[in-house]
């Protein structure tokens, strides 16, 4: 044994401050930690005054101490300042530990007080000790002694023992004398093992052996383990199949260094099922106070099920040893896997059967056996499964269950298929689903309301087209089909339309007077009313209007219009559409009977593309008359205007050859721009697409060859696709 007088080693803690306004350093968790018990008294030779008191851990953690600043006043009024450490290297929640702090100064001080810096820490110190002062003594030189007992209440032996004492006044135990430090050499035998100790004390200080004028604390650097987890569960693992490995860390949060005695062991259930890996860090490693190490753990289990196992790591620490409780569950080798986790039919036609197929694949490691394939209602289900029971399907393998739907009520209907086998998810239930429902044809119209506009009286207009379609389930039965009035039809449905199917009405307009025309088309069948019925309205007019595309005004060419109109009078519009100009329109008077000549050049000027449209408010005709005289080039042309607009024009004949000039004049009389497609069509090349818009009201001239495009080719590359109302 040894022993020492004065300081112990310095360690971090924080101490709230004391008795003084004069030190403001105090940490945020210093309410934890007091300062109590300081007295002061001199030492004769030299003048030493020792600052004594006791340092108390009233919080909830660890703290490592620091250093402890004390001030003293002397006899001049000199503030003086000193500082010691705590005798105990840690102080564990409640603990507490004597200091002395030295002044070198006069007699005449007062006014001692004291404060700290330190801060909590995880370290775990072995203070699994008691001391008992069981005598004080005088030696013949006059040295005071103090002796105890010492006990290890440790599960190891320990060595190196550090015992602190500290002396309280017997008038005022509340009040600390003295302190200091006794050492304890060599092992102590473990569960109750006691030594000797010895503590030179200071003679001139009283000690005795009440328990109420002394205490004692008591460390020794030992390590202390904690481990990152008691339990690792390891996820389903097919058997025979090693697993990916988890991380066990062991961390030493002693005072001492951690050593492992031997290599980790497994026992309890299954220990033949877990396994060190490679990446083992710990065994035959030493791990210092605040290091850590780490194993890595493998589950291979050896058969199907929960499997469990225990992991002794064995080392130095008080404690000793560690368990760690293992465990993990087997999957069975075979393994299936589905093409489908739930088969939903929808709607279905009571007494009418869908089927469905579910892929049923082999993926595991040996081959599965499939011990039956049931549906727990057979009434509106079936499954059949005979593939699959036939033999074991061999890994990567696939067999086929055929699933039916066929209900016999109407409403939502439910089932389960379940599958039986060796695989490791048995049993596989799959749900199934569907609604029974009558059939229930359901008659839809693309347009419940069809108007044709003005149309001339006695003639027939283009057909609209009406479509009907079955959207319910079951045929529609189709009785008749009756427009009225001024409209007629034609049709493509006959006497039955499956459902999802449509067919076409195409309805004609061909009023017999003027004036607004109301008619319907009716629908008969057994769709819900029994009947679908389309609006039909039209406008009779005796107005007939012709349309001339190409016109021109320019140097040579004179252009008239000829209008008749034998049996009415009345008065006619014409409309002179313009190349990049506004339209020009004016009102001719004609008399029944008799022609009026009007002169083009006049009503829009010189040198105008120019496309008419002539409205006569009666039946009569409109020509188009050009004179033309160009050099050795003249001649004249008749025409009578076309009597409608319509989205395409065929041209025939065409020739880009040397010495023609082919030009595409189109009119487009309506107040919104049309997109053209101009399609062209050779003799030698594919067909070629253009495209251009017409401006509303305009006439546009196209160039079929231009400089640009292919000699002979017979596309323009500026102009265009297509044509939209209008007149070529």
């Amino acid at each position: 044994m040894r022993s020492r007088r004065g300081l112990g080693a310095a360690a971090a803690l924080c101490l709230s401050l004391i008795g003084s306004a004069l030190l403001a350093r105090t940490a945020a968790y210093a309410a934890d930690l007091t300062a109590q018990g300081m007295t002061a008294w001199s030492d004769p030779q030299p003048r030493w005054v020792h600052v004594m008191g006791e340092v108390v851990n009233s919080g909830t953690v660890s703290y490592r101490p620091g250093q402890v600043s004390c001030t003293l006043i002397d006899a001049g009024g000199t503030l003086l300042t000193e500082s010691t450490p705590v005798e105990a290297n840690i102080l564990l929640s409640g603990e507490k530990a004597p200091f002395d702090d030295i002044f070198f100064t006069g007699p005449g001080y007062h006014s001692p007080s004291c404060s700290a810096t330190g801060a909590p820490t995880s370290i775990q110190p072995d203070h699994n000790f008691t001391a008992v002062i069981t005598d004080v003594t005088r030696s013949p030189d006059g040295a005071q002694h103090v002796i105890g007992t010492l006990t290890n209440l440790n599960t190891v032996a320990e060595s190196n023992i550090k015992v602190v004492l500290t002396s309280f006044d017997p008038a005022n135990t509340a009040t600390v004398i003295d302190e200091g430090v006794a050492w304890v050499d060599g092992p102590v035998v473990a569960n109750g093992g006691t030594a000797t100790f010895d503590l030179n004390a200071n003679p001139t200080r009283h000690w005795d052996a009440t328990p109420a004028d002394s205490a004692t604390l008591s460390e020794a650097p030992s390590p202390a383990v904690v481990l990152s987890t008691d339990a690792i569960a390891f996820s389903d693992q097919v058997q025979g199949t090693v697993s990916a490995e988890q991380v066990l860390y062991v961390r030493n949060i002693g005072t001492g260094s951690l050593t492992f005695t031997n290599i980790p062991t497994f026992g309890g259930t299954n220990p033949a099922d877990f396994g060190m890996a490679a990446d083992d860090f710990c065994s035959g490693m030493t791990v210092a106070p605040g290091a850590a190490c780490s194993m890595g753990i493998t589950f291979t289990p050896q058969a199907a099920g929960s499997r469990r196992a225990t992991l002794t790591i064995n080392d130095n620490a008080n404690g000793s040893p560690s368990l760690v409780t293992l465990s993990g569950n087997g999957l069975a080798r075979p393994s299936i896997a589905l093409s489908a986790s739930s088969v939903d039919f929808g709607s279905r036609t009571v007494g009418t059967t869908g089927q469905t197929v579910i892929q049923l694949a082999s993926n595991g490691l040996d081959p599965v056996s499939i011990s039956s394939i049931r549906v727990d209602d057979t009434t509106d289900f079936g499954v059949d499964g005979t593939a699959c029971l036939v033999s074991a399907v061999s890994p990567g393998s696939a067999c086929q269950i055929s699933v039916a739907f066929h209900p016999q009520v109407d409403g939502p209907l439910t089932a389960t298929a379940t599958i039986r086998s060796n695989a490791r998810q048995d049993p596989v239930a799959i749900p199934l689903a569907g609604s029974g429902t009558h059939a229930v044809p359901s008659a839809t119209l693309s347009t419940n309301h069809v108007d044709f506009g003005a149309q001339s009286v006695g003639t027939t207009s283009p057909s609209q087209t009406v479509t009907l379609t079955n959207s319910g389930i079951g045929s529609l039965s189709i009785s008749g089909i009756a427009p009225s009035g001024d409209f007629g039809q034609t049709t493509t449905c006959g006497s039955t339309l499956s459902t999802g199917s449509s067919c076409s009405i195409a309805v004609t307009f061909e009023p017999a007077a003027i004036g607004t025309r109301l008619g319907t088309v009716t629908i008969t069948d057994n769709a819900g009313s029994g009947a679908q019925t389309v609006s039909l309205t039209g406008s009779g007019t005796t107005e007939t209007d012709f349309y001339f595309a190409e016109g021109f005004t320019g140097p040579g060419f004179k252009e008239t219009l000829s209008l008749l109109m034998p049996s009415n009078d009345g008065t006619a519009t014409v409309d002179y559409f313009l190349n990049g100009a506004a339209p020009i329109t004016s009102q001719v008077d004609l008399v029944r009977g008799q022609a009026k000549t009007v002169s083009v050049n006049d009503a829009v000027g010189p040198g105008k593309e120019v496309s008419i449209r002539v409205k006569l408010p009666f039946p009569g005709v409109a020509e188009r008359i050009m004179h033309f005289q160009l050099g050795a080039w003249h001649g004249s042309t008749d025409i009578v205007g076309v009597t409608h607009t319509s989205p395409e024009w065929d041209f025939a004949e065409g020739s880009t050859l040397g010495f023609f000039s082919e030009y595409l004049t189109l009119q487009n009389p309506n107040l919104s721009p049309v997109l053209v497609d101009l399609h062209y069509f050779t003799d030698s090349t594919i067909p070629v697409t253009k495209t251009v818009t017409l401006p509303p009201t305009s006439r546009t001239t196209i160039p079929v060859f231009v400089g640009n495009a292919t000699p002979n080719s017979g596309c323009d590359p500026s102009a265009t696709c297509g044509i939209g109302p209008g007149y070529a």
